[in-house]
């Protein structure tokens, strides 16, 4: 699978946009042949970095245990001149990624998580919170399943905080105490996060996760942000 990407290279044409190929991280044999069925989340981060992240993960065959699944998060490299002075975009393939875990070289273009558990994958879209540097995502996990016989129970769901730099865990920069990169978060396939970091009824601010209900103290509230369009 190929991640396309667009990116608008001059803002007084709306209709000039480029589109690239921003990484190629899979190949031949079943294990490799990651899919990608929800979007990427992006940010520019304090530093002025562009990140791209996204999981893999066969949405159709939420039960197979056959392809090796990966959470990925792209350093984008931008656009370059070509042999022809047209504009390329820098495609990323794996051997330029950091594997998390192993000793990181140098000049890498973003890393890779392996998802420790059998048939693990990402079936949403993760979240990027910039001012934490903080990247959260969730996985399902399929039950076991003898052949010819009915799984083991629903499967597992859990939630992973990283650094966006780092790759490591990342809960307690949001308050939650714990060293662990995920945590279970229920039965069942739970896919997309949705945050909280408004005020409720009561004037309170809750911040954390609506579904399931995982507080974090220390995420970042919202501010109101006014802006005027000038014709």
């Amino acid at each position: 699978d190929l991640l396309g990407w667009q990116k608008n290279v001059d803002n007084q044409y709306e209709d000039l946009t480029l589109c690239g190929r921003l990484a190629n991280v899979s190949s031949a044999g079943d294990e490799n042949q990651r899919r990608f069925f929800y979007p990427p989340a992006s940010a520019s981060t304090l530093d002025g970095l562009d990140v791209v992240a996204l999981g893999s993960g066969t949405r159709p065959f939420p039960t197979s245990r056959d392809v090796a699944n990966r959470f990925y998060v792209f350093f984008d490299q931008g656009w370059a001149p070509g042999a022809n002075n047209e504009q390329v975009l820098s495609t990323i393939t794996e051997s330029n990624l950091w594997e998390i875990g192993t000793e990181r070289a140098d000049n890498t273009k973003g890393w890779y998580l392996k998802l420790p558990h059998p048939g693990e994958k990402s079936l949403g879209s993760p979240v990027i919170v910039p001012d934490k540097q903080v990247i959260l995502f969730t996985t399902y996990t399929p039950p076991l399943q003898e052949e010819g016989k009915c799984p083991s129970g629903m499967g597992k769901s859990r939630l992973y905080a990283l650094g966006l730099y780092t790759g490591n865990s990342a809960f307690k920069e949001l308050g939650v105490e714990t060293e662990s990169k995920s945590i279970e978060i229920g039965d069942g396939l739970i896919s997309n996060i949705q945050l909280a970091v408004g005020n409720n009824k009561d004037g309170e601010r809750p911040r954390g996760l609506i579904k399931p209900n995982i507080p974090f103290p220390d995420m970042p509230g919202a501010e109101r942000v006014f802006w005027l369009q000038i014709e």
